[in-house]
Parts: structure tokens; C-alpha cells; sequence
């Protein structure tokens, strides 16, 4: 799967962005405005927006350095699980977003993330971590890992409020509590 993803990424062309900071601003502000929409707590959504707000303007410059340096590119858009497929005996990425130019032209971090955040949710965060090491270990992209914590939780946000919308409270609120838990640092191991 990390290898198809590698490929896919790495055969797009960069696009002509300034500041990259800014469309994942914009995502935030689109993704809190859904989820209240969704009928989400709004004490939760609130937090969450605080949250990532705190994460993104630290690496606010480093996201304008990658989009600069070519790592923002019209990716997939919506690269989970559910739009991969086995074709010819190889995982291969389908459905992209090809009706929203600004929501698929980011960051190939973000692009990764939403696979990443689904088999962390589906299958365990072991297999997500496999599947990171060898995006890596093919692309040479380790940097990315600096944007994780935003990333992850705003694909964590997208299918809260897709699931609240769908009348699914449950996994809803599993995804919002994704949302939020990606933000915080994690412990250290002892």
C-alpha cells in the first residue's frame, strides 16, 4: 500500500503555491464550521479548534517551505481505505476528489494522513506505523512526520462530521475524540 502511495505521489507535479499554511487554515475553518453543522458538541468542536490552532502557527512557516519546495501537489484529496483497491494484484488509489481543485491541492503529508488516520482506526496503529516507515523509506519524505499531529486530526474532523451528518453518533464521536487526542503530545515511554 505505502509503495503504491509513493508511486502515485511522487508522479504528480508540484503545484504553484505560496503559502500553504493558508489552505490548511482554510480546511480547519471549513472542518469546525461542518462539524457544528453536524450538530457535534460544540464545547468539543471549540476545543479542538483551539487545539489545532496551537499546533498549526509552530510549523506555519515550515508548511510554506514544503509548499515552496514542491510537497504540495492536486493529490487524491481522499485517499482512506474505502477508495483503494486490489487491481492487477497492487493497491491502487481511485475516487480521488476531482470536483474541488483546493480541496485535493495539498500537502502529500495531509494526502498520507487520512490513510494513515484510517488503518490506525481500522486495523491498529502498528500497521498505520508500517505503512508510514515505508511511504518514508520510499519517498525520503521523513519531514512529514512534523506535520502529523494536524494532519491526523483534521482527517480525524472530516469523518466525525461526515459520520454525525450520516446520522452515525457513535463512531462520530470516536472520530471527535480522535480529533482531539491527535493534538496532544504524547507521554513519554518509560
Amino acid at each position: 500500500t505505502a509503495d503504491s502511495v509513493a508511486a502515485y505521489h511522487q508522479a504528480l507535479p508540484p503545484a504553484e503555491i505560496v503559502r500553504a499554511s493558508d489552505g490548511v487554515r482554510w480546511t480547519v475553518a471549513g472542518n469546525a464550521s461542518a462539524a457544528r453543522a453536524a450538530g457535534l458538541d460544540p464545547d468539543a468542536v471549540a476545543a479542538w479548534e483551539a487545539g489545532i490552532a496551537a499546533r498549526l502557527e509552530p510549523i506555519a512557516g515550515w508548511l510554506d517551505e514544503r509548499g515552496q519546495a514542491g510537497f504540495v501537489r492536486r493529490a487524491h484529496g481522499d485517499l482512506h481505505l474505502g477508495n483503494l483497491c486490489l487491481w492487477q494484484g497492487r493497491p491502487v488509489p481511485f475516487d480521488a476528489l476531482e470536483f474541488d481543485e483546493a480541496l485535493a491541492t495539498i500537502d502529500l503529508g495531509y494526502d498520507l494522513a487520512f490513510l494513515l488516520m484510517d488503518i490506525e482506526h481500522r486495523v491498529g496503529r502498528p500497521a498505520a506505523n508500517r505503512v508510514l516507515n515505508r511511504y518514508v523509506a520510499r519517498t525520503g519524505d521523513a519531514a512529514l512526520v512534523r506535520g502529523l499531529p494536524v494532519f491526523l486530526s483534521l482527517r480525524a474532523m472530516v469523518r466525525a462530521h461526515v459520520d454525525a451528518t450520516r446520522g452515525r453518533p457513535v463512531p462520530a464521536q470516536g472520530y471527535l475524540a480522535a480529533a482531539l487526542a491527535y493534538l496532544r503530545p504524547a507521554g513519554a515511554l518509560i
